[in-house]
């Protein structure tokens, strides 16, 4: 459920008429997908309108905080109260917002407000990026979810050796943060990997390099290092891939859908962990 406020200092969030799924449009997807016997996880964003040059929600700070969190809230307890009517397992009520994520009292109270206001039952997590992962209000969540784009490698030597051994090191990482943030279940709510030269240097990045051309290779030796590291750690719950979109038919898309090159047949394995 993605909103929008026009720019990073904007204290007005609103919904796009041609961006912003309606609520009507929610039920269907969450109706379709519980047909098909799959749970449910429902997440809300907030975007910037019109970011200047690598402006993104991580930087977004409002002039008017009062009335930003005002606004917030509403969007927040009418999402959940649609979540809760239509049996959606999980709700995130926000992502990577770096910057307010800070403002400890204002999310317990949004959480506690979502949870008494409109009963909802299911559980409620919150997504950070990976290098904003300390939330100091991780214990009134049930789950924490990472937005997992963590580098695999540097410049040179780009290989699965390479990818493995970073991810030796994320995990000591991940170690850490959840010896501080004891009995708070972690997933990453989303990871993936473009199909370009330098995926593995930049995965959170849809033009790693100039070149902006298909290697498939690195994709699929960024989902092999992913499966690597999970099959040999269970301290991950859950993995979500980035993404499914209008380039799944396409399998020369450079994008980051795996489906139709060999990377989707890692990403099933990775499924199958699990």
């Amino acid at each position: 459920a993605v909103y929008y406020q026009e720019y990073v200092n904007s204290s007005n969030i609103y919904s796009d008429t041609l961006k912003t799924p309606t609520l009507e449009s929610l039920k269907n997807i969450i109706r379709d997908a519980h047909k098909l016997g799959l749970f449910v996880e429902l997440t809300m964003v907030v975007n910037i309108a019109k970011p200047k040059k690598d402006e993104w929600r991580g930087m977004i700070v409002p002039k008017n905080k009062r009335h930003w969190w005002k606004t917030y809230q509403i969007l927040a307890i009418n999402l959940a109260k649609m979540a809760q009517v239509n049996e959606v397992e999980a709700l995130i009520v926000g992502a990577e917002l770096n910057r307010m994520q800070r403002q400890t009292t204002q999310w317990r109270h949004l959480v506690n407000l979502v949870r008494e206001n409109s009963g909802y039952k299911g559980l409620i997590g919150y997504q950070v990026n990976f290098d904003a992962m300390n939330i100091q209000w991780a214990k009134s969540l049930d789950f924490v979810g990472v937005a997992a784009y963590w580098p695999l490698a540097e410049d040179e030597n780009r290989n699965l050796t390479t990818m493995i051994k970073s991810w030796q090191r994320i995990r000591r990482t991940i170690e850490s943060w959840k010896q501080s943030h004891p009995g708070v279940f972690l997933e990453f709510t989303e990871i993936g990997y473009v199909s370009q030269p330098y995926a593995s240097v930049l995965p959170y990045s849809w033009k790693p390099s100039r070149a902006h051309r298909q290697s498939y290779q690195e994709q699929l030796l960024c989902y092999k290092a992913l499966y690597h590291f999970l099959k040999g750690y269970k301290g991950i719950g859950g993995v979500h891939f980035f993404a499914s979109t209008e380039e799944d038919t396409d399998k020369h898309s450079i994008g980051y859908t795996p489906f139709g090159k060999p990377a989707e047949g890692v990403m099933n394995q990775i499924i199958n962990l699990r």
